[in-house]
């Protein structure tokens, strides 16, 4: 098919790696002379794709309620599974299921792609879902196994919604759509191919996954290897509540401290300026974070992670939710940092944290080792590979 029209999608997920893997994909199609159509999240996320192809389309895609502040949905719950985290958003509500689809039913008539490659976006392959071909790409926790019968805890814990009733009320909105049903919760990440990108070991269904799982896709990624630097990098979501405990604790170091937050609020940084904290409006190339830093501070998002420990930093993981905190855990297991759940953070303990990592030579010095071992892993890239499945399901 001639100059193929491709709809990339994403719905679910607060961090920019999602929007940075849909461009590497996008980049691919539009070398092999396809059409591209954007719908996402948030549209505002799409400026870390600059400098963008003029042929590239934007629009906004159907929004659960559960990402908006006053829906009354999310809350304090627990979640434990995949489908606990969906259930929050909005899955356990039939009416918010039946008019996602909708939505993405008008949006698909009005956009009318040839194919779909959707990141995180299970209401849209409910919708496309034979329909039109879909390719599910994710990293290993956004991309969960289709063949379970039931999605398995992922912490030490019973399901907080049983999934008897999420998949009851997929059901009865499919129903209302004119859909056929599912015949279990995983069904609903169910794709024509599914190609999820990552690295194994952050991959929390590895015991399971029957899916090749392919390199990730890091645009930004450059070979590089830690040096002897002092500095504290820095890169935390300007959404997580409670921020100013972090930079609060920041401000302690003074210039010791290298920090790039999107969008960071003018009262912070103005206090951490203040302080002698050194502010980087544009995100860094990992080469120059390897060469100035002696640990990294995140709030856990796996591309970051990945190319700061494959450059051989030693991590402090303050994880906001249930990825993040699987990401620190890893990172604690093999040794190569420290987790701090944000909920349990105080400027103090994150301090603490801080000197402590600095001062540990064995953990920079398995940092080292294993940034040695994963690095040739990422001279990879999934784009290419993603791409050509796509373009070969256009017909």
């Amino acid at each position: 098919m001639p100059n193929p029209h491709v709809l990339l999608a994403w719905e679910l997920g607060a961090n920019r790696g999602h929007v940075t893997a849909l461009g590497g994909i996008a980049r691919a199609l539009s070398r092999r002379g396809a059409r591209v159509t954007f719908a996402v999240q948030r549209l505002d996320a799409m400026r870390a794709l600059r400098p963008l192809e003029d042929s590239w389309v934007f629009v906004q895609a159907p929004v659960w309620p559960g990402l908006l502040v006053n829906a009354g949905f999310g809350g304090r719950q627990p979640t434990v599974t995949f489908g606990d985290i969906l259930a929050i958003l909005g899955l356990r509500d039939s009416g918010v299921v039946e008019f996602l689809v909708r939505g993405w039913d008008g949006l698909l008539n009005a956009t009318r792609p040839d194919a779909v490659v959707a990141d995180f976006a299970p209401m849209l392959q409910l919708a496309a879902r034979k329909r039109l071909p879909v390719v599910a790409t994710g990293n290993g926790f956004s991309l969960p196994p289709d063949h379970l019968e039931a999605y398995p805890p992922l912490w030490n814990s019973r399901p907080t919604f049983p999934e008897r009733e999420l998949l009851n009320a997929i059901n009865v909105a499919l129903e209302r759509c004119g859909r056929p049903a599912l015949a279990r919760l995983p069904e609903i990440m169910a794709a024509e191919r599914r190609m999820p990108h990552s690295l194994a070991l952050f991959d929390p269904y590895g015991d399971a996954r029957r899916d090749r799982m392919l390199a990730p896709i890091l645009p930004n990624w450059s070979p590089s290897h830690v040096a002897e630097g002092d500095e504290i990098f820095v890169y935390f979501s300007e959404t997580a509540h409670g921020a100013e405990r972090i930079y609060e604790a920041l401000a302690r170091y003074g210039s010791r401290v290298r920090i790039h937050v999107p969008n960071l609020a003018g009262t912070y940084l103005d206090k951490l300026r203040a302080a002698g904290v050194i502010f980087e409006p544009r995100p860094l190339k990992i080469v120059d974070i390897a060469l100035r830093s002696r640990i990294v501070v995140s709030h856990g998002g796996l591309g970051l992670v990945s190319m700061t420990l494959a450059a051989g930093l030693p991590q402090l993981v303050l994880a906001p939710d249930l990825e993040k905190r699987l990401i620190g855990e890893t990172v604690a297991r093999l040794g190569v940092g420290r987790l701090l759940p944000w909920s349990d953070a105080t400027a103090d303990s994150i301090v603490a944290n801080i000197d402590a990592l600095c001062a540990d030579v064995n953990i920079r010095r398995r940092a080292s080792q294993i940034g040695r071992t994963i690095a040739p892993l990422l001279s990879d890239d999934a784009s290419e590979i993603i791409a050509d499945s796509v373009l070969s399901l256009c017909t």
